[in-house]
């Protein structure tokens, strides 16, 4: 039997149900940033994000008919050979502009990559989960919030849709029976009733769960190995198409 589908009216999320663990994590502005790739003319992607000390954000153009900048707030690099690339890393803690664009403006081929800083998650000066509540994604936390929920003697998965006021609205719980029964085959184990939160069980044996599209169009991919996962969940972002 697969998951059940339940909506609920709203409820607050006070759940401490996991202690997070303080792996190397990524900011919402590297993993907004990591994967993006594309054909563009002029600017190619521009946004206004939060980044960690020492992340590191590398770009590479494999095509190009000018110079192709890139900005993250006062730090500004060229690439000027193609194929070629350039790496810049978050200098601290804090709100960046991160813009990517040809000078002049011409068609260019690019992609971004963007990892957390090798001495560990977060700045230096000690890392604060932004969500310290249980959620497994607690430091990506305002759109959906991940729950690995006890149940009988393994855990099942309860997530939250996170409404612009803070109250979570739950779209979706997933029994620890419905996980058990998976086989080893990649497969689609439930959709929330509007849609915009799926689950799925990878190849690999992890679980993804995506929610979207949000009012700026973006999708946010969350996978995990486990319940309770090991690390902190890999996230993706990309625009729907």
């Amino acid at each position: 039997m697969r998951a059940a589908l339940r909506i609920v009216g709203f409820v607050l999320l006070t759940f401490s149900l996991l202690k997070p663990a303080q792996a190397a994590v990524r900011s919402s502005g590297c993993a907004d940033l990591d994967g993006r790739a594309g054909n563009s003319n002029g600017v190619a992607y521009t946004t206004t994000d939060n980044f960690f000390k020492g992340e590191v954000i590398t770009v590479t153009v494999t095509a190009s008919g000018s110079l192709v900048q890139v900005t993250l707030g006062l730090q500004i690099t060229l690439i000027t050979i193609f194929p070629g690339s350039t790496t810049i890393t978050v200098p601290n803690d804090g709100s960046f502009l991160f813009n990517l664009e040809s000078v002049p403006a011409t068609n260019f081929d690019w992609s971004i990559t963007c990892n957390p800083s090798p001495d560990g998650a977060g700045s230096k000066t000690g890392f604060e989960p932004q969500c310290p509540d249980g959620r497994l994604n607690y430091n990506h936390c305002d759109k959906i919030a991940i729950y690995a929920v006890p149940d009988g003697e393994s855990y099942g998965m309860r997530i939250y849709v996170v409404e612009p006021d803070g109250i979570g609205k739950l779209a979706l719980t997933v029994s620890a029976r419905d996980l058990a029964l998976l086989t080893k085959q990649p497969d689609h184990i439930g959709t929330s009733a509007d849609g915009k939160v799926i689950v799925y069980r990878l190849t690999s044996g992890e679980y993804q769960v995506n929610y979207g599209p949000d009012t700026e169009g973006k999708v946010f991919e969350f996978t995990f190995d486990g319940l309770p996962p090991t690390a902190y969940p890999n996230v993706h972002t990309y625009m729907d198409a």
